[in-house]
Parts: structure tokens; sequence; C-alpha cells
């Protein structure tokens, strides 16, 4: 036992990274869901506690859309993969659109794992098309086109980091310039300076040491729906 630990690399694991993330979103999500319940503001310093748990809250998707494009890579099945991301699209909707917008159902917007999901599709036909650009770029395109008709959340931009993950998998150094570029073009668009938390993520990833961690598997799959239910309802006690 003493001799596998002293083997393990340094840096950070997949399950870390995981965790990491998914802590990041937790804090998002109560900011967004629960921390803008207008009771709340009796308390002077709470729109910055908000706004704080907002901005390190952008960190979250980067790091899940690095860990999905590494998932493809060592997925044993992709056909389970994808049907795995697509099935908990579909059951974190509910929660999503409760947590969000107070209905159960809004064709508006869609959770993440719907964008998680065509992120993942447009990088197995990119991988499939590696001998010809054009086809590559039309694949990215159309599928971008999808993401914006579906409107699922981060949409074109989720899409293209999840593409630049892939091309730039082995070039740590090409990797950050791009996202630095990325991640900017994501600020202006939404014209918000939290996103620029963005930025916080990179230097996680590129922390990422290649070695798997713990089993957790199906962490961030429950997690999500759940976690979005619990938020709502705290926010609905509050209001």
């Amino acid at each position: 036992m003493e001799q596998s630990i002293g083997v393990r690399k340094k840096g950070l694991s997949n399950s870390s990274l995981k965790m990491i993330a998914i802590f990041m979103m937790l804090l998002d999500h109560i900011s967004t869901i629960v921390l803008t319940t207008e009771n709340l503001f009796v308390i002077s310093y709470m729109p910055i506690i908000a706004d704080s748990f907002h901005f390190l809250g952008r960190m979250a998707f980067p790091i899940f859309a690095f860990l999905i494009v590494e998932g493809f890579y060592h997925t044993s099945n992709f056909k389970k993969y994808m049907g795995r991301l697509l099935a908990f699209a579909f059951i974190s909707e509910m929660p999503y659109d409760f947590a969000f917008v107070g209905s159960f159902f809004d064709p508006m917007l869609q959770n993440v794992f719907f964008t998680l999901f065509i992120g993942l599709i447009t990088v197995y036909f990119v991988d499939r098309f590696k001998g010809s650009t054009i086809i590559q770029f039309a694949v990215v395109f159309i599928f971008s086109i999808i993401s914006i008709f579906v409107k699922c959340d981060y949409e074109i931009i989720g899409i293209i980091i999840m593409v630049m993950f892939y091309i730039y998998r082995e070039d740590k150094r090409a990797l950050a310039a791009v996202m630095l570029v990325i991640f900017s073009f994501f600020a202006i668009v939404y014209n918000n300076w939290m996103y620029l938390g963005v930025f916080l993520s990179m230097p996680l990833i590129l922390m990422y040491n290649g070695e798997k961690g713990n089993s957790l598997k199906y962490v961030f799959y429950g997690f999500y729906p759940v976690h979005l239910i619990v938020l709502a309802i705290i926010a609905k006690i509050l209001i």
C-alpha cells in the first residue's frame, strides 16, 4: 500500500477536479437560487456574498467540460457514456426549471447536461473526421447551431470550449492561450465581470495528472438534480 502511494503523480486527479467543480457549482447555484431571495437582502453584505459565490461558480463548467472530453478518451463504451449524459439531461430538466424558473417546464433554457451531451457528440464526430478540416468545421458549426436552437446552458461557447479541450489536449501551452481568448470572449458576450471567474479554472485543469482518483462515476450525475431540488425548496421557504 505504501508503495502505491509513493508512485502517485503530483497534481489533481479526475475525482479531485470533479469534487472541486461540484463544490463551485454548488456555490454558484446557492447564489443564483437562494441568495437572490428578496428577504435575504435585509442583510447588507448578502449581495457581496452572492456575487462572490457566482464569481467562483464560473469555474465549474470549464472543469466539467474538460472532464467530459477526458471521459471520451477513457470510456470503454461510448454509447453508454453518451446515453448516461442524455438520460440525466432529461432527469435533471424538471429540477432545473423548478429551481431557476419556478415551474416544472420551461422550453427557453435547458440544463448543462444537454450542453455536455451535445459537446460530447461534437467531439466524437470531430475525432471521427480527423482527415478533413472542412468536415470538422461543419460539424462544430452544425452542433453549435443545435445548441442555440435547443437553448442549452452556455450554448455555442460551451460547445467550442469542449472542442478546444479535444484539439489541444496534448499541448497545454496552446490550450492555455486558446482558452485565454475564449474566456475573454465569454466575459464580453455575457457583459458581466463575474464571468471572469472562468479563468480560475485553467490553473486547476493544467494541474490534471491523468489519474482517475477515487471512483466518483455517478456522484455528479446524482448530485446535480438533487441539489437543485433542495436549493429550490430552501428558496421557496425563504420567500
